[in-house]
């Protein structure tokens, strides 16, 4: 709805024959005796024009309707081409089947400010799009690094909370596996092979004190 042109949707409230509003959504005018002429054929009923969308629905039938998000229009102006005479013509984008809609107002004084609310909204609406997603990201102190730092913290988008906890000793466990290593200095020749149940393989006789479990945490 925010992107794409909807044609005959469930958008329309049957028992007060309002339109459905997305989050965020804000209603400027309601305007009635708005022909659509699509298919050369001219159709009575009412346009929506809102902070996210032009919406026409049929006097008599609510499924007969269509929504066209600002950021879907490539085009619109005031035709005086057609046998309906007047029309604002909307043009939209390739993704959305490159269509167009013809609707008219009367006067003509209020054709032209039903232009000038629509290209005036999208204009808006392309500066500053709304594709209907909303993050939020909570930044929460503590001991460990304030706002933001240490090696804690909680992303919350879209209303789910991810935490990143380090597994309990493993830093210990990769300080001394270091400390081990660094306490040799320089090897005189390489340590017997034994076979390591953990890895199923061989390999080479850890230092005195580790095992293959703790070497492996270091990496």
């Amino acid at each position: 709805m925010y992107r794409s042109v909807k044609l005959r949707g469930a958008i329309i409230r049957p028992d007060d024959r309002t339109v459905v509003l997305l989050p965020r959504e804000r209603v400027f005018s309601q305007l009635d005796g708005v022909w659509n002429l699509a298919n050369d054929a001219g159709n009575l009923g009412s346009a929506t024009i809102t902070s996210v969308r032009f919406v026409w629905r049929a006097q008599l039938t609510e499924n007969f309707n269509v929504s066209i998000p600002y950021t879907s229009m490539v085009n619109l102006g005031v035709s005086v081409q057609g046998k309906f005479g007047d029309a604002l013509v909307i043009a939209t984008a390739q993704r959305d089947g490159g269509c167009l809609f013809g609707f008219r107002v009367e006067p003509p004084e209020r054709m032209a400010q039903l232009e000038k609310e629509v290209k005036a909204l999208r204009e808006v609406a392309f500066a500053n799009p709304d594709f209907g997603v909303t993050v939020v990201v909570e930044e929460g102190g503590g001991e460990e690094g304030g706002a933001g730092g240490g090696s804690k913290g909680a992303l919350a988008a879209g209303g789910e909370d991810v935490e990143i906890v380090e597994p309990a000793g493993r830093e210990g466990a990769a300080s001394d596996a270091f400390a081990a290593y660094l306490a040799e200095g320089h090897k005189e020749g390489d340590r017997a092979v034994v076979f390591s149940g953990e890895l199923g393989l061989a390999v080479e006789a850890p230092p005195a004190g580790l095992t293959v479990g703790q070497l492996w945490a270091t990496l």
